[in-house]
C-alpha cells in the first residue's frame, strides 16, 4: 500500500459521521483499536437486540384498536323491521277450505297442525302480512321477507330520515294494528300478540342474531339506540375482515355474517337434500327453489346440515368479520298506551279504518289490537372503533433508524460512507495482493 492510499484511507475513516468506525480505522494504538472494536461490537449487539424485536413485530403484522366519540350535527337512522310473529286467521282458514286441509284445533283455539297448513302453500302471500296494518308512520316502509318469520314492514328502507335532535321527541314513529282476534302465532314462545323490532343499518339485511326489542299490544314501546361504526382490516391482519368478495351471497346488501352463514347454509342444503322446509324455500332465488319437505324424514336432513355446521361453528362457510360494520346499542322501556287523555284522538283514528261501534268498543280494540312503537337516537353523537396497522413503513423505518441512531450515531448517509470507506479498503487489499503476486512471479523468472 503506498503512502498517498494509505493518507486517502485514514482521512476517509476520520470524516466517518458513525465516529466509533473511524476511531477504530484511524487509531495506531493497537490497544485503543481493541478497545474500540470491544464497544463498537457491544453497540452493534444493542442495536441488533433492540431491533430484532421491532422487525418481528412488523411482519407479523399486529393492530391497534383506536376509539373516539365524533359529535354529529345530525343523524343518520338506521332502518326499522317489524315482524308479527302470527298469520291471519281467516286467510288460513280460507286456504285450508280451498285445499280440502282439515284443521286441527286444541281446547285453547290454537290450530294444531299449522305448518303443515303453511308446508302445503306454493307462497306465503296467503299469509302476509303478518301484522294486520301499519296504520301511521312518519316515514317511508316496505314489505320484506326475513329469516325465520316470513313477511316483515322495513321502515326506513333506504335510510332517508333524519334525527335533528336526540330524544324521545325527534323519535321515528309507527303505530301498528295487529288484529290479534284474527291471529295465529306461529311461535311457541309467546302469543300473537306483540311484535319483534329488529334495528340494523339500512345497506345490512334484517337479522335476528342482532337482537330484537319485544312490543306488546296496548302498550308503547320505546327504544333508545346508539351507534357504534366499525372499521377492520384486511389480511394479513389478526382480524382478517372481508367485503365479501368471491363469496356466492344469496342476498342482497352489504356483506354481513349472518348473510354469509344463511347463504352457505341454503347452499349446503341444496346440494346434500332433496327437500326443504318451507320457510327456507321462500328465500331461494327462482333457479334454486326446491320441494317443500312435508315429513319428519325429509327435514331431518336440513336439521342434520344445521347441526354440523353449529358444532363447527360455520368453520368451513368462511364468514370472516365484515371490514366495516354499524351495531345498535338498544335500551328499551315499555308503559300503557295509548294515556286516558289522548285516548279520544286515537279512538278517531281508530274508527276512521274499522267499523266499530261505540266509544267502549274501540277503546277496547284499541288497547287490545294497536301497538305504538318510538325508536330514537340517545345523544348527538357516535362511537367510532378503527383498526389500525401498528406498523407503518415510516413508522418502522423510523424506529429503526431510531436505535442506530442512539447506539451508534448512524444515518443513512453515514451507512453509504461506511460501505464507501469498505469498498476502498477491499480494492486496495485486492490491489496490494495482485502487486504481491506479480513480484512473487518477477523474482521467480529472475
Amino acid at each position: 500500500m503506498d503512502q498517498r492510499t494509505e493518507i486517502d484511507l485514514k482521512e476517509s475513516a476520520a470524516s466517518l459521521t458513525m465516529h466509533g468506525f473511524g476511531r477504530l480505522l484511524s487509531t495506531k494504538s493497537k490497544a485503543m483499536r481493541c478497545i474500540w472494536l470491544l464497544l463498537m461490537l457491544f453497540f452493534v449487539s444493542l442495536v441488533i437486540l433492540t431491533v430484532t424485536p421491532t422487525v418481528r413485530g412488523y411482519f407479523k403484522s399486529p393492530s391497534l384498536t383506536k376509539q373516539e366519540t365524533v359529535m354529529v350535527s345530525k343523524l343518520l337512522f338506521p332502518s326499522v323491521t317489524i315482524c308479527g310473529p302470527s298469520l291471519c286467521k281467516e286467510k288460513v282458514k280460507k286456504y285450508a277450505k280451498e285445499h280440502n286441509i282439515t284443521l286441527k284445533t286444541n281446547r285453547n283455539g290454537r290450530i294444531e297442525n299449522i305448518h303443515e297448513v303453511v308446508m302445503h302453500s306454493p307462497s306465503l302471500e296467503p299469509f302476509a302480512p303478518n301484522i294486520s296494518k301499519v296504520i301511521s308512520s312518519n316515514v317511508a316502509f316496505e314489505k320484506i321477507l326475513v329469516a325465520y318469520r316470513g313477511y316483515c314492514y322495513k321502515l326506513n328502507p333506504n335510510g332517508t330520515f333524519i334525527q335533528h335532535q336526540a330524544g324521545p321527541d325527534f323519535s321515528l314513529q309507527v303505530f301498528l294494528d295487529l288484529d290479534v282476534s284474527n291471529s295465529i302465532s306461529l311461535s311457541t314462545l309467546h302469543a300473537g300478540d306483540s311484535v319483534e323490532v329488529i334495528i340494523q343499518d339500512h345497506r345490512q339485511l334484517p337479522s335476528l342474531d342482532t337482537g330484537t326489542v319485544l312490543a306488546p299490544v296496548g302498550h308503547l314501546t320505546q327504544i333508545e339506540i346508539h351507534k357504534t361504526e366499525i372499521q377492520r382490516l384486511k389480511p394479513p391482519y389478526p382480524s382478517k375482515c372481508t367485503n365479501g368478495e368471491n363469496m356466492e351471497l344469496l342476498f342482497k346488501g352489504e356483506y354481513t355474517i349472518s348473510n354469509c352463514e344463511l347463504s352457505c347454509f341454503l347452499r349446503k342444503v341444496a346440494q346434500k337434500c332433496t327437500n326443504i322446509h318451507f320457510l327456507y324455500n321462500y328465500l331461494l332465488p327462482k333457479e334454486m327453489k326446491m320441494p317443500i319437505a312435508k315429513t319428519v324424514e325429509e327435514r331431518n336432513c336440513r336439521n342434520r346440515i344445521l347441526k354440523d355446521l353449529q358444532k363447527t361453528l360455520f368453520a368451513s362457510c368462511n364468514c370472516g368479520l365484515p371490514c366495516r360494520e354499524t351495531k345498535f346499542r338498544k335500551y328499551s322501556s315499555q308503559s300503557k298506551w295509548p294515556s286516558t287523555e289522548y285516548i279520544d284522538e286515537y279512538k278517531e283514528m281508530v274508527g276512521r279504518l274499522r267499523s266499530i261501534n261505540g266509544s267502549k268498543e274501540t277503546e277496547d280494540y284499541i288497547r287490545n289490537n294497536l301497538i305504538a312503537v318510538n325508536v330514537f337516537f340517545g345523544e348527538k353523537q357516535y362511537k367510532k372503533v378503527t383498526e389500525m396497522p401498528m406498523y407503518t413503513a415510516e413508522r418502522f423505518v423510523g424506529e429503526i433508524g431510531g436505535q442506530m441512531g442512539i447506539w451508534l450515531g448512524a444515518s443513512i448517509f453515514s451507512l453509504l460512507e461506511l460501505v464507501y470507506l469498505l469498498a476502498q479498503f477491499v480494492g486496495v487489499s485486492l490491489r496490494k495482493k495482485e502487486k504481491k503476486v506479480t513480484d512473487l512471479e518477477e523474482s521467480g523468472a529472475k
